[in-house]
């Protein structure tokens, strides 16, 4: 290594250690982003290093996240677009740990990025420092006076929040804090102020129920404690649907759809379905997220852990939840004309939505009647099937009725059994 690269690098270094001496502890909305900033290894920038005082005047956004993350790319997508559109006023950064290589490899390849002009910060470690997480995408909102205005997700990032962040208004939103936690550990235990060690019993059972955490990242696990001579069931701010299907055995919104929830006699929904048009999801999250620990004795199988645990939940919320099946009104899907559905195969030169893309757009509105596919194609002709469709037909039945004929398919209301799962107050 020759002395001039050396000393350049020896002096990066040290304003690297400066920096970091300055701010030990990371950022907070209030604090101010040092000026003396400089970030190395710029993608899509033109030139290897980007130093903070050159965007004097303009807002900034960090957007931290990876190539492998799918919301940190659609996240990419959108902000760029923004970037384009505040040209004078916003500068946009992708901030990533992976390689320069990597990066620059992703933004030529991959093509949702094509044309995306966003910077890339690559390798950080500095700013990953100063502005510590756990989930992606993670999105820091710094206003052109240099302060830290906001620390958020990506479901805050659209125009008019870029436009409040540019015009230096208030922006009171929830902080994304993404703390450590311990999953292994048990969220309650005994007070040590009155329990010493020789004072606590040997084997005891309890269970808990909390609002939404802040800063704890969503989780569910079961721990076998040996010790204790009891396993650990624990959940950590999951919506109530979510946590109620994944103890009767099911996945929300992956092999059970919003459609298949019947509210009876519940006046708010709010706590069971997220609604985009009254805010951000991260809003959302904080009222109706809870946690739950419960402990059991060894023995006891994962069936009859999970029928307890559904217990304690019904009587916490005051709810009487059960999965059956129903006999209820229904979308069906059948086969009306087949030499006009085979015209709309990936041979056809038209493209559209797929059945299955069909069926999860009807199926994932909440109060809807569940859709069903009775056209009983083979597998491999299903998936080779494109419709022509609108989104905004997927909640009027005489509409998608209307589309779907002259495709071949016939779209009835018809009685069907539906494994439902049927939520009311408690009595």
């Amino acid at each position: 290594m020759d002395m001039k690269r050396y000393l350049s690098m020896m002096v990066y270094c040290l304003g690297a250690l400066n920096l970091a001496a300055q701010h030990a502890g990371p950022l907070k909305p209030g604090d101010w982003v040092p000026d003396d900033l400089v970030s190395r290894h710029m993608v899509n920038y033109g030139a290897d290093s980007m130093h903070l005082v050159d965007f004097e005047g303009k807002a900034i956004l960090l957007d931290f996240g990876t190539t492998y993350c799918p919301p940190c790319i659609t996240s990419l997508v959108k902000l760029d677009a923004l970037q384009k559109e505040f040209p004078n006023n916003l500068r946009v950064f992708m901030v990533t740990h992976e390689s320069k290589e990597k990066v620059t490899a992703f933004l030529q390849n991959n093509m949702t990025v094509k044309g995306v002009q966003v910077p890339v910060i690559a390798q950080d470690t500095l700013l990953h420092d100063l502005f510590r997480h756990i989930t992606l995408p993670h999105i820091v909102w710094i206003g052109k006076d240099r302060k830290v205005k906001a620390l958020t997700g990506h479901h805050y990032v659209d125009k008019e929040n870029i436009s409040a962040l540019i015009e230096g208004e208030p922006m009171d939103w929830p902080v994304k804090w993404d703390f450590p936690y311990d999953y292994s550990k048990a969220m309650i235990a005994f007070n040590g102020e009155n329990f010493n060690t020789v004072m606590r019993p040997e084997a005891w059972q309890y269970s808990i129920v909390t609002n939404h955490i802040e800063g704890v990242v969503w989780r569910q696990k079961t721990t076998v404690d040996s010790a204790a001579k009891q396993i650990r069931v624990s959940a950590f701010n999951i919506p109530l649907l979510k946590m109620y299907l994944s103890l009767f055995g099911y996945i929300w919104e992956h092999n059970f759809q919003p459609a298949q929830v019947v509210l009876q006699d519940v006046q708010d929904p709010a706590p069971f379905f997220y609604d985009e048009h009254l805010g951000p999801k991260a809003v959302w999250e904080r009222s109706y997220t809870y946690c739950y620990e419960m402990t059991f004795p060894m023995g006891l199988d994962k069936e009859e852990r999970n029928r307890r645990i559904i217990e304690q939940l019904n009587w916490h919320f005051g709810l009487k939840v059960d999965l059956k099946k129903l006999k209820r009104p229904c979308w069906v899907m059948v086969v009306s004309d087949r030499d006009r559905l085979m015209r709309r195969t990936l041979f056809s030169t038209e493209a559209g939505h797929s059945i299955k893309g069909l069926l999860n757009a009807v199926n994932k509105i909440p109060h809807h009647a569940p859709m069903i596919n009775e056209l009983n194609l083979e597998e491999s002709v299903e998936k080779s099937i494109r419709l022509e469709l609108t989104t905004g037909l997927f909640d009027s039945f005489e509409a998608l009725k209307k589309v779907l004929e002259p495709q071949g398919i016939s779209l009835e209301v018809q009685v069907r059994e539906v494994e439902s799962l049927w939520i009311e107050p408690a009595k």
